[in-house]
């Protein structure tokens, strides 16, 4: 999914961050926290959105990984999403 809203242009503006936001979304839903922040991903994002980009979806697993960890029951993270 990252790589399709990257690269497609589903909105006017705003495809690379939403992609980035619903990226970060689902993993949240499957506790799993992507703690990367967006300006430290932009030079990846722009790496799958180019055109014609030649990066593979397991590059992108791999940079995901990379960049999450398992939200256990008493994490901060899951406390205070739940909490607002």
């Amino acid at each position: 999914m990252y790589k399709e809203f990257a690269q497609k242009h589903h909105f006017i503006d705003g495809n690379k961050r939403t992609a980035y936001f619903y990226a970060k979304l689902l993993l949240f839903t499957y506790k799993f926290y992507f703690h990367l922040e967006y300006k430290k991903s932009v030079k990846f994002i722009l790496k799958i959105a180019k055109y014609n980009s030649t990066i593979k979806i397991e590059e992108i697993t791999k940079w995901i990984k990379e960049n999450c960890h398992i939200i256990a029951e008493n994490d901060k993270v899951l406390e205070s999403s739940t909490n607002h």
